[in-house]
């Protein structure tokens, strides 16, 4: 039920597009590699950057109120930046009723972080939602990975 994705960000390119399964491809042409760069003002990620995570490849969970521990915790993501420079990176969820933490940050090269995601007992209906894992941009937020959440509440 785990997985390793390494996810390489083709954002500046010598020639062309090249199309990426987690990147549109609007995000690696020539005419628009230049507004690439990230909000600290770092340079723009070159060819063959990439952003590595482990963790579970879904989030799902059962909790009986009054019984199970509140805040729940569901699991462990740790991000790795294999990339030659600094990423800026943010973990986040539509649901109030997730908690993430740390959410973000700068991760320097060959830097990792553990996030972990947790249910906080804000709610007792069913949770069916997801966390996104994504590289921040001055202009954009290009979502890198997202993985399910299910929970049961009774």
């Amino acid at each position: 039920m785990f997985r390793a994705a390494c996810i390489c960000l083709a954002l500046v390119l010598p020639a062309g597009c090249v199309p990426l399964e987690h990147i549109p491809a609007e995000f690696c042409c020539d005419d628009f590699a230049d507004e690439w760069l990230p909000e600290n003002g770092l340079p723009a990620v070159e060819i063959g950057r990439a952003l590595r995570i482990n963790g579970p490849s879904t989030f799902p969970f059962s909790h009986s109120v009054g019984f199970d521990p509140c805040p729940q915790g569901l699991g462990r993501l740790t991000l790795t930046n294999t990339s030659l420079r600094d990423v800026l990176w943010e973990v986040s969820s539509p649901s109030v009723q997730l908690n993430i933490l740390p959410d973000g940050g700068l991760l320097p090269s060959g830097g990792s972080v553990a996030v972990e995601v947790s249910f906080n007992c804000s709610s007792t209906m069913d949770l069916l939602s997801f966390v996104e894992i994504g590289i921040v941009n001055r202009d954009a937020f290009v979502i890198v990975e997202r993985i399910p959440v299910e929970g049961r509440i009774d």
